[in-house]
């Protein structure tokens, strides 16, 4: 399972910028950021049980909640048209 930081804001109720921040600065215990030599820019990987035992959920119930993001926003896509 991959997730990715928008995912990680939502389901953590954050706005990406601070999840990306937090993971620059080593602040938030769920994945890390890494800036490439003579780079400017970051990427980021967010460990999917890392970022369970944050939530003090399971794996299968982090999957879940990322599922029903998923469905949430096909949802709201339908209701823009």
């Amino acid at each position: 399972m991959r997730i990715t930081v928008n995912e990680a804001a939502d389901l953590l109720e954050r706005n990406p910028e601070f999840i990306r921040i937090a993971l620059q600065q080593k602040a938030l215990p769920i994945g890390i950021a890494i800036r490439m030599h003579e780079s400017t820019r970051y990427t980021y990987f967010i460990n999917p049980p890392d970022l369970a035992k944050y939530m003090h959920i399971s794996l299968k119930e982090l999957e879940k909640r990322k599922e029903r993001l998923h469905k949430f926003e096909g949802r709201s896509a339908q209701l823009d048209m």
